[in-house]
């Protein structure tokens, strides 16, 4: 017990108490879940909030006794239900009926508006655009809906800024490409921010119509000038890569071994900017402004004060999504210093995260929301219960102990949803983000004081070079905690068993913090039930049997997974391939991997349960192939056409050249043969 008397568990429901936006904001995200997850009917919506507002006003307006209160309060989370579903409904832009439009093949031209720019590099930018209109024989005609849209240039990549009108003279694409087994899903990903299609366009096949607004345009011009100052800095590429990252979330410089390196130590959230960026600006701009006293005007205008620059810093790092809800959490705080009022934090996170999904409710799905949310609400609920453990002697021992539990805190609860993403567990995370953290807060200090007297004679430099130093030693620690034994092992587990890990962490929290008893026997039955799911797993992959050629760009490589075991087949190996097969044998299980390289001549591949795979060369086959076979053309030459006629299904391997992958495209056709083209549909998966 707390010198104040207070205990663990008492501490809890008091925050539950004073935070009704969360009890308002859980309802309507379970709400909102439902509308993704089944996708109701919008008259079956209105008629649900129909009934759930007339229930709650007749409870609100009838007499009740104290005993009976909860009805009100069960009455009204129902509504919120209703509302959430209702309004996830009405905000999914692929729901309109114009949204239809883009499926269809006489579609040629659209009018769209850039809603948020999410990557570029030096010929490419990439982009989530709001369809207004399409052009349809020759008439332009309205519609809706958002796509994934890339510009590309030789020269340079084209600068977008958000709010922006262009006209592309391209047709939208079906973001309908299967996706290598363990890796990157970019039709998932779409799918979060309500993209179904795709659009590509080089130099002139665009056109700006207008620019954005006078806010969008400023907040773009400080952007852009800082760019220029890290720019005219005089770093490398790899630390000016890193120091982008830190500051302002732009990652287009970044090399895959260094994303590659934060991943493994468990530090890459350092690299996206997030709360914990905005809480240091806010934090050093609260502490610079302290003396100006505690009268009613002057709290005001330091309110006002850190309100500009916290939502500044917003736009200064693109309006990510990260970014836009922690400013609206510290802002909470802002509003709270004013009215001379404690903020809680559960209310604060909740009423952020009540207000964001009001503006998009796709927030909800996508991952960046649901990891910063829960980093949040973990540190929330276990920074104090872990603190206390143990009161270490001295400041020093103090504050890295207080570094500590912080870490612990988030860990714990974005663990079950990181091990079901990425199928890995980060071993080293506590010590890598001890010392990683606190390098990165005197990185981002020492980086803004760069930017802003790097023209300073002696100065600058003097700054440049401190920076310098600061990110060789940051990529240093965490190249180390990544290159540790047993960094990064691999973790499989599924869905279901995700739910039953955040079951069980909540049963422990209750149970050791907060000495719920009844919390033993729930923890007792979920380790149990884990313990099944994971044998029945491990059953299922003993018994897996797959052969898998990956949408590799200009060259054959398949995968062939026999149980535990996956054999490689590529025609050259690199970083990049060797990447992407240790991600599909983290997601499959695999515990070995063999290496193989193709020949000229054809190779069968025959596994128990499924049809046999033929790796199949140009020219004329020796032997005759079997019927029930799988024929992967590969390389550049004519094929046996009247031999092909007999075989099952045709996969077309992405080092053929484009024309002949469309000749035999429409052989295929025209000759009732199954056909899967890699370079256009994605992996060939191929299995029972």
């Amino acid at each position: 017990m707390s010198a104040s008397g207070s205990t663990p568990a008492s501490d809890l429901i008091s925050a539950f108490v004073r935070a009704p936006l969360m009890r308002a904001c859980l309802p309507f995200m379970a709400g909102l879940s439902v509308a993704f997850a089944t996708k109701p009917s919008i008259g079956m919506l209105w008629g649900a909030v129909a009934c759930a507002s007339v229930i709650f006003l007749w409870l609100v307006w009838r007499r009740t006794v104290y005993e009976r209160r909860w009805q009100r309060g069960l009455a009204f989370s129902v509504l919120l239900v209703a509302l959430g579903a209702l309004w996830g409904v009405l905000r999914d832009p692929r729901r309109p009926p114009s949204h239809a439009l883009l499926s269809d093949a006489r579609v040629d031209g659209l009018l769209v508006r850039i809603d948020e720019v999410t990557g570029s590099s030096e010929r490419t930018v990439k982009a989530f655009a709001v369809v207004e209109a399409v052009r349809m024989d020759s008439a332009v005609i309205s519609a809706s809906g958002t796509v994934v849209l890339t510009l590309f240039d030789r020269a340079r990549a084209p600068l977008l800024l958000a709010g922006e009108r262009l006209w592309v003279e391209r047709a939208p694409v079906p973001l309908d490409r299967i996706a290598d087994p363990g890796g990157f899903d970019p039709a998932a990903w779409a799918a979060t921010h309500g993209a179904a299609h795709e659009v590509f366009a080089g130099a002139g096949q665009w056109c700006r119509i207008d620019a954005p607004g006078p806010l969008a345009s400023a907040v773009q011009a400080m952007r852009t000038r800082t760019l220029g100052w890290i720019e005219a800095s005089g770093m490398d590429r790899t630390e000016r890569g890193l120091v982008k990252a830190l500051l302002l979330g732009i990652r287009d410089e970044l090399d895959a071994e260094q994303k590659v390196a934060f991943a493994r130590s468990g530090t890459i959230h350092v690299l996206a900017v997030s709360g914990m960026h905005v809480g240091l600006v806010y934090a050093v701009f609260m502490a610079m402004l302290g003396w100006w006293g505690r009268k009613p005007r002057t709290r005001l205008l330091r309110a006002a004060f850190i309100l500009l620059v916290l939502w500044g810093y917003a736009g200064l790092t693109g309006w990510s999504p990260s970014v836009l809800r922690a400013t609206v959490m510290f802002s909470f705080f802002v509003v709270a210093e004013v009215a001379e009022r404690q903020a809680e934090p559960l209310n604060s996170l909740f009423g952020a995260a009540l207000l964001l999904l009001l503006w998009d409710p796709l927030m909800l799905v996508q991952l960046s929301f649901q990891l910063s949310f829960l980093a949040v609400l973990g540190i929330i609920l276990f920074y104090k219960p872990i603190q206390r453990l143990w009161y270490p002697p001295g400041r020093v021992l103090h504050y890295f102990w207080s570094l500590a539990a912080v870490s612990i805190a988030a860990q714990l609860i974005t663990t079950p949803l990181s091990l079901y993403l990425f199928k890995a567990f980060p071993v080293w995370f506590l010590p890598a983000n001890l010392v990683i953290v606190g390098l990165v807060s005197i990185c981002v200090y020492a980086g803004g004081l760069m930017v802003l007297l790097h023209a300073v004679p002696f100065v600058g430099p003097a700054l440049t070079w401190v920076n310098v130093q600061l990110v060789h030693l940051l990529g240093a620690c965490s190249s180390f905690f990544a290159e540790l034994p047993f960094a990064y092992p691999a973790v499989r587990v599924d869905g279901f068993q995700m739910v039953l890990l955040y079951l069980l962490l909540a049963f422990a929290g209750a149970l050791f913090f907060w000495r719920w008893r009844p919390a033993r026997a729930g923890a007792l039955a979920t380790v149990l039930l884990l313990l099944v799911t994971w044998g029945l797993a491990a059953r299922q992959r003993n018994a897996q049997r797959a052969v898998v050629v990956y949408a590799e760009r200009d060259r054959l490589s398949l995968a062939v997974v026999v149980g535990r075991r996956m054999q490689v087949i590529a025609d050259t190996v690199d970083t990049y391939l060797e990447r992407k097969v240790d991600l599909h044998a983290r997601a499959v299980g695999a515990d070995e991997v063999r290496w193989a390289r193709t020949g000229e001549e054809a190779m069968q591949l025959s596994l128990p349960g499924i049809p046999a795979v033929q790796l199949v060369p140009p020219g004329r086959f020796t032997v005759p192939l079997d019927s029930t076979a799988v024929a992967v053309l590969h390389g550049d030459g004519r094929y046996d056409l009247e031999g092909l006629k007999a075989v099952r299904r045709v996969v077309l391997a992405p080092d053929m050249p484009h024309r002949r992958r469309n000749f035999l495209r429409r052989w295929c056709v025209e000759n009732g043969v199954a056909c899967h083209d890699v370079d256009r549909a994605g992996a060939a998966i191929l299995g029972p």
